[in-house]
């Protein structure tokens, strides 16, 4: 039998070998499998494939030669589908399944516009890759993907639309996991988040970025020990403090804990995770100086620590050590003393910002010690607010990679020096408001072909150009006001292309509505006017929109709502519009700044408002990425925007991609302030001030967590201020005046802390108003619904009590009285005890 099997196999061998085959090469390759060719069609049919991705699934080819996904090369069998931003929408098939030995499914970056996630997903027992990030799901995440025993990596993160968890423990299934991040999706209900991942021992990425997590489970150590990276930023963690077993991560390479309002000190923990080269701590509530807790973070890149209440001098944290940083964020703390002369050993450092630190030291100092050694390798230098002062001078020239250079709010005085035309990398300069005076001609500017934002507003300087000069550059943002230009317009303005403050006059070419590709339009402080052209309904790929300060009329399109799916940015402030407001507009899902104010609007805010799911988020990926102050690369678009925020006209550009505003103000809006505005949970400012509203503030108003900015002045408002309003902790501008509020402003260290003028025209009662007494503010309810304080004598309230009694005795002389008088009134009434006790029994039977 042995002898049988020999030459069997000495044959296959010579047929082989005549035939020139070759057993291990992909000769015996008979391509793709059929049913799996059928899956893929049928997965196809589903699709909405606008930009048709998909064009190469046809035919009687080999399916494997289709583009998107990989076959093995043997079998023919599809192991990997990777359709990552196809523009892909519509559904997903079922057949999908068929795909039987799938191990990696990439359907990130597309939209589904608010479908679930298919529950067929978790029979896909080969999967170990598994990412639909950015795809527009919404709704249950499926526990069916508990059944994924191989996943390796789980990406759910960043959907458009809602993602919720109710009951998280099926994600223990999958003990595999290396790579979790759910970044976006509604945990608030999962209360034991932190038990079920410490399940996963495996885990090396953690992201739980804007969750709603809100408390840490006690935990005294953790499972997960080997974790790499951990993002916990954006969450609600506000009344407790970092968890000790973070420090017991020691090989943490990544830790995001920014957002989170963590108070107190900075705890001397981070001392033990010393192989960080990622740290963010920033827009947090740390209010003690800083120990030297990071001075042994010898492989450190990125340190920010921005916008704390940091205290101390600069000096004192112990960052000389840091040569391997990159990037350092210091800024909007109440940090002190001199630009450390330590500081010449950070010779890697990429970007700084300083901004609104009290340096109160020379500029040329500071930019002496940066120059030292990491004169070629800064590219961005943020000095705003610094209290700096003395001259700019030709060590300028020395930061040949500076991209970013910001100045402003300080006191640098003198000339700009003519090294400044050397940075030929520079696309961001930013001197305005300060001392600056001299001359500036084509010189300072020679070689700034990048330059797009220059702001030298607020100084004497004086503009002497040449009239033939062309600029190298294409500003997109240009502010001179104070500056010296004439006594002629200058000519090398004319050359700028992008600048649309103008004054343009006229109606909107029809034509415009050609332009469908367009996804920034800027049209502000023009004299424009006629309707909105119906053309612009083909500008389907819209972002942003600015209209406002002009002049037109007639309705805001209902289409708008219908056509401007990803609209982020919708202005059309100080027109002459009228009508109604269309509850079309509700549609678009991503909107995150609204201005429609100094308008004619009238009739009701739609209750839909709570679809701007944009603004209903904390803090979402989507936002960051939709909006981005950069470049037109990779899809990003530059854009600036005026807004009315804290009672002030303030522009945005670099942070625009944080901001959440709603403006209604000075039109003719009435009814009741729709509850479902409080759902709006990431709105900064919300301002619906000088309107006709009527009725009371939502009494859950409390839920705006994110709110800085509340004006609901000049309205008709009535009732009481909500109790809730006491827990909103980031606000710092509130405006009540003028409405008919009535009783005692509720106590709180928030609401005490605004001025009278915020609500006088009222009848309230209690500070910050000086001029009312405790008698005169109405008995306020317990929760029982009870009065609990007592008269001013602190005795008897003889005239409640009289009131009761006369009211007792009006009350039943009323009823009793035709009892006794009329008869035929007590017969009707015996019939009707004798009609309700019949009712009653036969309800009983």
């Amino acid at each position: 039998m042995t002898g049988l099997v020999a030459l069997v196999l000495v044959e296959l061998f010579a047929i082989a070998t005549m035939s020139n085959i070759s057993f291990c090469d992909a000769t015996f390759y008979m391509g793709c499998l059929e049913s799996e060719r059928v899956a893929l069609i049928k997965l196809k049919q589903d699709f909405k494939d606008p930009s048709n991705h998909l064009a190469s699934w046809i035919g009687d080819v080999d399916c494997c030669e289709w583009g998107g996904f990989v076959c093995n090369n043997i079998t023919g069998h599809v192991l990997e589908l990777n359709l990552e931003r196809s523009e892909l929408g519509g559904k997903i098939n079922p057949a999908l399944v068929d795909l039987k030995h799938l191990n990696l499914l990439d359907l990130s970056g597309n939209d589904f516009q608010g479908i679930q996630i298919p529950e067929y997903i978790g029979s896909m027992d080969n999967l170990r890759y598994l990412n639909l990030s950015g795809d527009g799901f919404a709704g249950w995440i499926p526990h069916q993907l508990g059944n994924l025993s191989n996943l390796m990596h789980l990406d759910l993160s960043g959907s458009y639309y809602e993602l919720r968890v109710e009951d998280i423990s099926w994600l223990a299934g999958p003990s595999l996991l290396e790579h979790l991040d759910t970044s976006d999706v509604d945990l608030i209900k999962a209360s034991d988040w932190l038990l079920v991942i410490n399940s996963l021992p495996s885990l090396k990425v953690l992201k739980l970025f804007s969750c709603k997590l809100h408390h840490f489970a006690p935990l005294a150590s953790a499972n997960f020990s080997s974790l790499n990276a951990l993002d916990l930023s954006g969450n609600l963690f506000g009344k407790t403090s970092i968890p000790s077993w973070v420090f017991g991560l020691s090989d943490l390479v990544f830790l995001d804990l920014s957002s989170n309002i963590f108070r107190g000190p900075i705890p001397d923990g981070f001392k033990n995770l010393t192989s960080l080269r990622y740290l963010d701590l920033s827009y947090n509530q740390f209010n003690s100086t800083i120990s030297d807790c990071f001075s042994n973070f010898d492989d450190l890149e990125y340190l920010s620590l921005g916008y704390n209440r940091l205290q101390g001098t600069i000096s004192s944290i112990g960052l000389e050590n840091l040569t391997f940083i990159k990037t350092l964020d210091l800024s909007f703390n109440e940090l002190g003393g001199k630009f450390p002369i330590s500081f010449v050993r950070l010779c890697k450092l990429t970007s700084l910002d300083l901004s609104y630190t009290k340096l109160g030291q020379d500029i040329s100092e500071i930019l002496d010690i940066i120059s030292a050694c990491a004169a070629f390798e800064l590219e961005s230098l943020f000095l705003r607010g610094c209290k700096i002062s003395g001259q700019l001078t030709n060590q300028l020239g020395l930061f040949k990679n500076l991209h970013t250079l910001a100045l402003s709010d300080n006191s640098v005085s003198g000339p700009l020096p003519p090294a400044s035309g050397e940075l030929s990398s520079l696309t961001y300069l930013d001197l305005s408001n300060n001392n600056l005076n001299g001359m500036i001609s084509e010189i300072h500017f020679g070689n700034l072909t990048e330059l797009a934002f220059f702001y030298a507003n607020g100084n004497s300087v004086n503009f002497k150009i040449n009239s033939k000069w062309v600029p190298p550059f294409q500003l997109l943002a240009l502010r001179l006001r104070s500056c010296h230009l004439g006594p002629h317009f200058p000519s090398w303005l004319h050359s700028q292309k992008h600048l649309r403050n103008n004054k343009f006059t006229g109606s909107i070419p029809i034509s415009m509505g050609t332009l469908t590709s367009l996804r920034s339009l800027n049209l502000r402080s023009n004299r424009l006017s006629g309707i909105i052209p119906v053309s612009f309904e083909n500008c389907s790929q819209l972002v942003a929109l600015d209209m406002g300060e002009n002049e037109f009329v007639g309705n805001i399109p209902t289409w708008m709502g219908e056509r401007f799916s990803r609209l982020r940015i919708l202005n059309l402030r100080s027109n002459k519009l009228h009508g109604i407001f269309p509850i079309q507009i509700c549609h678009l899902t991503s909107l995150q700044i609204l201005d429609v104010a100094y308008n004619r609007l009238s009739g009701s805010l739609p209750k839909c408002i709570n679809n701007f799911t944009a603004m209903a988020t904390i803090g979402s990926h989507h936002q960051v990425k939709a909006i981005y102050h950069a470049s037109f690369e990779n899809d990003y678009i530059v854009e600036e925007i005026s807004l009315v925020m804290k009672g002030f006209m303030v522009e945005y550009n670099s942070i625009l991609n944080l901001v959440r505003s709603i403006d209604i103000s000075m039109n003719n809006f009435s009814g009741e302030i729709p509850m479902e505005v409080t759902n709006l949970k990431g709105l900064q400012s919300l301002n619906l001030s000088h309107n006709s509203f009527i009725g009371k503030i939502p009494e859950n108003i409390g839920n705006m967590r994110s709110i800085e900015s509340l004006d609901l002045s000049g309205n008709q408002i009535s009732g009481k201020i909500p109790q809730s309003m006491s827990s909103l902790s980031f606000l710092n501008h509130l405006n009540l005046s003028d409405n008919k509020l009535v009783g005692k402003i509720p106590s709180s260290t928030q609401l005490q802390s605004f001025g009278a003028s915020s609500i006088t025209g009222n009848d309230l009662c209690g500070a910050p108003l000086s001029n009312c007494t405790e008698k005169n503010v109405l008995v306020p309810e317990d929760e029982n619904g009870n009065g609990n304080e007592d008269d001013d004598d602190g005795g008897v309230d003889w005239m409640l009590y009289a009131s009761t009694v006369l009211g007792f005795v009006v009350g039943f002389g009323c009823f009793i009285g035709p009892l006794l008088i009329s008869r035929r009134w007590r017969y009707k009434y015996g019939n009707f005890l004798d009609g309700l006790g019949e009712g009653i029994n036969l309800a009983a039977l």
